[in-house]
Parts: structure tokens; C-alpha cells; sequence
């Protein structure tokens, strides 16, 4: 038989954009309360730059070990490989504002 296109609608589009706008002010707002109550060392940008070295270190270790379980392989092995890739892709690593305290702390 023939499949109908399911058309969306005005409002469906307006709850999507809703929700994300939701999501967004929400995560907004957990960072503001992250800023303020540990200081600069949660900011994203410059040599204070540790809050933005976790998160590079959680979404790309996330991503590793996703790619890795499509291929049926363990994810722990995605999250090594992130690890390597971030340290040793550019001189210096990509994530060379963490101090080696917080990198001790993580991985116990």
C-alpha cells in the first residue's frame, strides 16, 4: 500500500522550540549556579578554562564509548581511545588547563 507523509504541524514545531528554549534557559541556569558557587575555575573560556577540559573530557568519552558499543565493542574502550585523542592530538592536549590534582580525583 501506499505510505501517507505524516505532515507536522504548526504546534508541534512550536512545543519542540518550546522544549529546547526549556532545556536551554535550564542548562543555563546550572552553570550560572555552577559559576557562582565554585568561582572561575567552572569557566569555558581561557587559562581558567578546567569547567571546559571536564566537559570536552565527559562528551567525548560519551561519544567514544557510544561509537564503540554500534561497532559491539566495549565502551570503556571508546572512552580510553577519547582520552589518548584529547592528550596527544594538538602539543600540549586539548584539555591542558586540568590540573593534574582534579585528573587524579576523576580517575579514582
Amino acid at each position: 500500500g501506499m505510505r501517507r507523509l505524516k505532515a507536522t504541524s504548526a504546534e508541534a514545531i512550536y512545543n519542540k522550540r518550546l522544549h529546547l528554549l526549556g532545556t536551554m534557559l535550564i542548562v543555563c541556569a546550572l552553570y550560572g549556579a555552577l559559576l557562582f558557587s565554585i568561582g572561575p575555575d567552572v569557566m569555558f573560556v581561557g587559562d581558567n578554562g578546567k569547567g571546559w577540559a571536564l566537559f570536552l573530557i565527559w562528551v567525548s568519552s560519551t561519544l567514544g564509548g557510544a561509537l564503540m558499543a554500534k561497532f559491539g565493542l566495549p565502551t570503556l574502550l571508546g572512552m580510553l581511545g577519547s582520552g589518548i585523542l584529547l592528550t596527544n592530538v594538538v602539543p600540549g592536549g586539548l584539555v591542558y588547563m586540568l590540573p593534574e590534582s582534579w585528573a587524579a580525583t576523576i580517575r579514582a
